[in-house]
């Protein structure tokens, strides 16, 4: 199984040669490294020439400067792994990520996205494990509950990995200008969107830079800012729902699926899709065929132990 590593850099000379040094650095071999300079202004691409011309697992691209969002479009004319990995310039890969992500993938050929925990490490030196849970998780299927209720299930762009297949059908993606940075919101949302079964690796084999030029990291935004982002967020939702193509007719057998995908005890996300058919017409008679649905579900489920 060939993987791709895209890596987006702008303006991190200071980081770069060790953020890619980490990626070749992998217990894993069956490797590709995309380097994709956004226009940077500092001598970001004369190191990496100067390091890696002639590395033959290596390409270097060079472009215009056009946002994050811009480089995550440029990969897919490059891209040829069965597995694209994302790595901002700032960050590193412990040395068996590649390794054990692969492993997920090639275990089970159902799931489509992996995410996992990452370690902050300061200017400081001091280090900081960030976990969503604290094993491994199926997750299963968002698709529904990302589109009403923008449920974001991932983690930051170095943590995330997915199928090439789906990558090319999420991208490329418009709205660049909207997307300059925190594009990672491009990558979760749009893989569930597009019904990606998802899988959290509980490792934190990500160690995650924190310094003071991070776009996101402690940092405090303005109601204006909150609002133009809201703004940006509802128009990539309506592109990502109009190019997958969502089908609104199917919602029941979608939330049924959905639901069953994340364990039957769930009930807070059962309440979560209640909610969502209050947004459908024929709402008590969905109701009730959604129960009888569950109902039956339950009864085959305990029929198979």
């Amino acid at each position: 199984m060939k993987v791709t590593i895209a890596i987006n850099n702008y303006n991190y000379s200071a980081f770069i040669v060790d953020c890619v040094n980490s990626v070749l650095q992998q217990t894993y071999e069956n490797i590709e490294i995309i380097i994709i300079d956004d226009g940077s202004t500092d001598n970001s691409v004369e190191l990496l020439k100067e390091n890696y011309i002639d590395n033959e697992l290596i390409k270097i691209i060079s472009k215009k400067n056009g946002g994050q969002l811009s480089t995550f479009n440029q990969a897919t004319k490059y891209a040829t792994g069965d597995i694209i990995c994302f790595l901002d310039s700032d960050d590193l890969y412990k040395k068996d990520y590649i390794e054990k992500i692969v492993d997920l993938y090639k275990n089970d050929d159902s799931i489509d996205f992996v995410f996992c925990a990452i370690e902050n490490f300061f200017t400081n030196g001091s280090k900081e494990i960030i976990q969503q849970y604290s094993v491994n998780i199926d997750i299963g299927f968002s698709v529904l509950s990302t589109i009403y209720s923008k449920e974001w299930v991932g983690n930051v762009t170095s943590s995330v990995s997915m199928r090439r297949n789906l990558f090319n059908q999420i991208f490329p993606l418009e709205l660049e200008n909207d997307w300059i940075t925190r594009a990672d919101d491009c990558l979760v949302w749009g893989s569930s969107i597009y019904g990606a079964k998802k899988y959290y690796c509980a490792d934190p084999l990500i160690l995650y830079r924190v310094h003071e030029t991070n776009n996101f990291y402690g940092k405090e935004f303005s109601n204006a800012y909150l609002y133009k982002r809201e703004i940006k967020i509802n128009k990539l939702f309506k592109g990502l729902i109009d190019k997958a193509e969502i089908d609104s007719n199917n919602l029941l057998n979608l939330i049924l699926i959905e639901f069953t995908s994340r364990g039957n005890k769930n009930i807070n996300l059962l309440f979560k899709y209640l909610k969502i058919l209050s947004f459908e017409s024929s709402f008590l008679k969905k109701i009730k065929r959604t129960i009888k649905l569950l109902q039956i579900y339950i009864i085959e489920l305990k029929n198979k132990k």
